[in-house]
C-alpha cells in the first residue's frame, strides 16, 4: 500500500481533477467557475501545458513532531501550481480577476472537508488542510500562460511503526 503522505498528495490531485465549470463544489449555492483539463504529479523530465487550465501538484517540505506515544505528526507543504491561458472571448476581464478564479475553483475543491476523506475509501487521510501562500506565477508580458502556485499545510498523524494509516 502507499504511505500516508502519498495517499494524500493523490488525493489532492483527483479533487482537483473533479473541477468541472458549472458544477456544484459541494458548498451550497457556489459551482466551479471553471474546468481543469489536465491535472499532472510533477514530473523530473516536466509537465505538459498542452492542455489549459491545468494544475501541477508536488509534495514539498515535511516536518515532523513525536509525542510520548508510538504516533508521529507530520506536516506536509503541497504545491498546487495551476496554468492558464487568458481568452478574453471566454473570460472578459483581467488576467488577474482569471488566475484568481482558477484560485478560487482549487481552494473549493480542496476544503470540501478539512479532514480530507479519500475519495472511494472513506478513510480519513489529515487532521487539517489548509491554504497558506498563493502567489502568481512570474513570466513576461506577452507570455501565453498566466497562472499562480497554492501552497497547501496537510497535519497528519501515522504510527511510528507503520507510516501507511492515518491514527
Amino acid at each position: 500500500m502507499a504511505s500516508l503522505r502519498e495517499r494524500i498528495v493523490a488525493e489532492v490531485a483527483r479533487r482537483i481533477g473533479l473541477i468541472v465549470a458549472g458544477n456544484a463544489t459541494g458548498k451550497p449555492g457556489t459551482v466551479y467557475a471553471n474546468t481543469m483539463a489536465s491535472v499532472q504529479r510533477w514530473e523530473l523530465e516536466g509537465n505538459s501545458r498542452a492542455a489549459l487550465p491545468c494544475a501541477i501538484i508536488a509534495a514539498k517540505e515535511e516536518t515532523y513532531g513525536n509525542a510520548p506515544t508510538e504516533q508521529l505528526t507530520a506536516t506536509l507543504s503541497v504545491a498546487v501550481e495551476v496554468w492558464g491561458a487568458h481568452d478574453r472571448a471566454v473570460f472578459v476581464g483581467s488576467t488577474d480577476a482569471y488566475v484568481n478564479s482558477l484560485l478560487r475553483d482549487v481552494v473549493l475543491a480542496i476544503l470540501g472537508d478539512r479532514g480530507l476523506l479519500e475519495g472511494g475509501t472513506g478513510q480519513q487521510l489529515a487532521t487539517s488542510v489548509d491554504p497558506v501562500l498563493a502567489y502568481p506565477l512570474e513570466d513576461e508580458e506577452g507570455h501565453p500562460f498566466c497562472g499562480a502556485v497554492l501552497e497547501l499545510s496537510v497535519q497528519y498523524q501515522h504510527s511510528l511503526l507503520d507510516p501507511d494509516f492515518f491514527v
